[in-house]
């Protein structure tokens, strides 16, 4: 549905998730007896969510034998994604991807290439079964009574408010099954706590681990950043404190992970880490700026209620998030492809400072996004340091350039080549003196 109004660029979106997009950030609070968790909209937290572009609704649910219906409308969005998880490992079950789901009779799905994304019968059903059937839109939990559903949304266009102009997917008939009111209220809770409290077992690792580096280091930050596409916690946590120290054989000892020939590893979605702290860099007292740049692969533009969904793209959606350490999470602000202003040859310059020390020329009229610093610095009492991460979502077949294409750690340079960001700290009148240029 086009907003009618005049192409413009997307806000930057920082601090509260909901602050900015279309809608009343106050009016939307998408509570329901369905959906025991929400992230990216207020009241609920950011954090353990690295997207402030992202709505996610999360939900232990009961799987009957003859499978759970939730039925929904396509939004006016960039994307949508549903997932399945294991309720105890968290480990991915099945994902579901937008493109992927077979519309109703008589709707269209606008999320295909080439398709209208203006289209006013946008119906569809998932169905949660604990068996394969085969079936369209069928996610699988694989034999198990309860699944962790998440259901995903990104970018909706300009003035559809959050949930980009639709409601919030329910329960088609008995719902999520015959649940007790003891079960509900602890579905309820159970969402509550891993939602919120998961850092209260990451911390104290985290803190040890930051604990090699000594008093006042800026460890694991390098000048140069290092990005570790997420395999698993324990490699994503662990490793990047271990380069460079006498404890640099542990690290070859942790679980490792690979990607299969599949690039739909997990969810639609894969991400990078990578540390920063602004003392690296030629002021001392930590008034640098993180300059980034690299090569944006073609995405789709939506944010305009762009009639037509684009057919040769090379990823669905592309962002780059400032957060906290990882064991807190907490995003302080996102950046998004359309944000980003481009070259010629689709490259970019990113300025990440905190608001007092953004340069005068980090603007989108001198070719420059600007990023702001994770306010809270990791977290943990170190306000100079924190994590940036970056997402690729559902790359093209043919694009060989994506996180999803890593298929081993340590492997993320020479895969991605141009479209992995670099990064170099400098002071703020360094960066004016050259408007951001290379």
């Amino acid at each position: 549905m086009s907003s009618g109004a005049s192409p413009s660029a997307p806000p930057t979106w920082t601090g509260a998730p909901c602050a900015e997009g279309g809608g009343s950030a106050a009016a939307e609070r998408f509570e329901t007896p369905f959906w025991g968790a929400v992230a990216g909209a207020p009241p609920a937290t950011n954090r353990l969510i690295v997207d402030l572009h992202e709505l996610a609704f999360a939900a232990w649910v009961h799987v009957p034998a003859g499978g759970l219906r939730l039925a929904h409308h396509f939004p006016h969005a960039r994307s949508v994604a549903w997932s399945l998880y294991h309720p105890v490992s968290v480990a991915p079950l099945q994902a579901l991807r937008d493109h992927e789901i077979v519309p109703d009779p008589g709707s269209v799905n606008p999320f295909l290439p080439g398709a209208d994304r203006t289209a006013a019968r946008r119906a569809y059903t998932v169905t949660v079964s604990r068996r394969d059937t085969g079936e369209p839109n069928t996610l699988s939990s694989g034999g198990l009574p309860i699944a962790l559903l998440f259901y995903r949304l990104y970018v909706p266009d300009r003035g559809t408010g959050r949930l980009g102009g639709v409601g919030v997917p329910h329960p088609v008939g008995r719902g999520d099954g015959p649940l007790s009111p003891w079960w509900r209220a602890g579905r309820a809770a159970a969402s509550a706590v891993v939602w919120r409290m998961t850092s209260v077992g990451l911390s104290p690792p985290y803190l040890a681990l930051r604990a090699l580096h000594g008093r006042g280091a800026t460890r694991p930050a390098d000048a140069e950043l290092t990005w570790d596409a997420f395999f698993n916690p324990a490699r994503t946590l662990v490793e990047p404190h271990l380069r460079g120290t006498r404890f640099a054989g542990v690290a070859a000892r942790l679980p490792r992970g690979r990607r299969g020939p599949a690039k739909n590893w997990a969810t639609d979605s894969a991400l990078a880490f990578t540390d920063v702290d602004r003392r690296l860099g030629p002021s001392a007292d930590g008034r640098n700026v993180l300059v980034i740049r690299g090569r944006m692969p073609r995405t789709p533009r939506t944010w305009n209620g762009e009639p037509v969904m684009a057919e040769d793209v090379d990823l669905r959606y592309w962002s780059l998030c400032s957060m906290t350490a990882l064991p807190l999470g907490v995003t302080t602000a996102s950046l998004f492809d359309e944000q980003v202003p481009l070259d010629s040859d689709r490259r970019y310059t990113i300025a990440v400072s905190t608001a007092a020390d953004r340069p005068r020329t980090a603007t989108r009229e001198h070719g420059v996004a600007w990023l702001r610093w994770p306010e809270r610095g990791d977290g943990y009492g170190r306000a100079t340091a924190g994590t940036l991460g970056l997402r690729n979502q559902d790359p093209a077949p043919r694009f060989g350039g994506a996180i999803q294409d890593v298929s081993e750690p340590g492997a993320e340079a020479a895969t991605m080549g141009a479209y992995l960001p670099r990064g170099a700290y400098v002071s703020p009148e360094e960066f004016d003196a050259t408007a951001g240029a290379a």
